[in-house]
């Protein structure tokens, strides 16, 4: 799960990263992205999704409930469940495609 926000540089920059990883392992994993919309906008989000082509769920955070629930404090961060839907590994900041694939497998 990724926290992010269209204006963010390091989201920008982590975007074709996480597009890279999903068509890798969409079959093994699933990535859901939340956008910030309370400090975003629906207009930028939808902008940002077709820009940089994103392969993944994308949702959007109206009211900042999810955001608030995960205690999210700056963008991107990136939230590793294992197949038991634990919290695993909370990356704060953004995330290579190596990396992330390297947590996620020593989960699976």
């Amino acid at each position: 799960m990724n926290f992010w926000a269209s204006w963010c540089g390091p989201c920008q920059e982590e975007a074709p990263a996480l597009n890279a990883f999903y068509q890798q392992k969409s079959k093994q994993v699933e990535l859901l992205a939340i956008n910030a919309t309370k400090y975003d906008s629906y207009k930028q989000a939808m902008a940002f999704q077709e820009t940089y082509q994103l392969k993944f769920p994308v949702f959007l955070d109206h009211n900042g409930t999810l955001q608030q629930s995960f205690q999210v404090v700056g963008y991107p961060t990136t939230f590793i469940f294992d197949t038991e839907g634990i919290l695993t590994y909370t990356i704060k900041g953004d995330i290579s495609k190596q990396e992330l694939t390297k947590l996620v497998a020593a989960i699976q």
